[in-house]
């Protein structure tokens, strides 16, 4: 992890005063779930985080195609992987379930701390996506991952290679607060959140964990340094 990317100020994190990711990540985690479950769309976060996107849109072209870039090939590289499950019997599936809370909740706390760390908008892109909890994923014995992951990989194939995917929403399809037809330049910063929300998600989360989980052999769930506490 790089210093720049460590320095990068949240938002967020100070209006929430949340604990660092670096002393203590699942108080951390913790303390994001919190935030989550009370966090409006349109009066605490579209507010918040449009604001570059509507002040600079006419200069800031290259840098939105460069994260729609990102995203679609992070969204092509999941779908590959997920096929190699296929391929493998759904290994990650099979492997996911028979391993203990604590090891699925150690992976998915790394890949929300990657996701936080490689996001543009880093860990405050967690604000775009109250969905994508460590709880909500450990549902089920840990089944509410790997559902999540097939039909997040499913809503990738539908839409075609090099179209980008976008969880449906209908928290965030309120963010904005204003009757359509939108002025153009809300329209822009909502199309331009929406796909840090998605990137959040595909490059980072599902991607990374089964790089982590699923690409190693037999053993892969002792691959990661557990947290500094349980």
């Amino acid at each position: 992890m790089s210093v720049e990317r460590e320095r990068v100020p949240s938002i967020f994190h100070h209006k929430y005063k949340l604990p660092t990711i670096e002393s203590d990540i699942s108080r951390w985690d913790k303390a994001w779930e919190k935030a989550l479950r009370t966090i409006s769309a349109s009066e605490d976060v579209f507010p918040v985080l449009s604001g570059i996107w509507t002040r600079e849109a006419p200069h800031l072209d290259a840098f939105a195609a460069n994260i729609r870039d990102r995203l679609c090939e992070s969204q092509k590289l999941l779908m590959n992987l997920d096929q190699d499950m296929v391929n493998k019997g759904d290994h990650l599936a099979m492997a996911w379930v028979l391993v203990d809370e604590s090891e699925r909740k150690r992976h998915l706390l790394h890949g929300l701390k990657e996701a936080s760390t490689h996001a543009t908008l880093r860990q405050d892109a967690r604000a775009l996506c109250p969905e994508i909890t460590t709880s909500a994923m450990l549902k089920r014995n840990g089944a509410a991952f790997t559902d999540f992951v097939r039909k997040f990989t499913k809503g990738i194939e539908d839409v075609g290679e090099g179209q980008v995917y976008q969880l449906p929403s209908e928290w965030w399809q309120s963010a904005v607060d204003t009757p359509e037809p939108w002025p153009d330049n809300v329209q822009y910063a909502f199309k331009q959140l929406s796909i840090q929300r998605n990137e959040f998600i595909s490059e980072q989360i599902p991607t990374l964990l089964i790089r982590d989980i699923f690409m190693t052999d037999m053993d892969p769930f002792f691959q990661l340094p557990s947290p500094s506490t349980p």
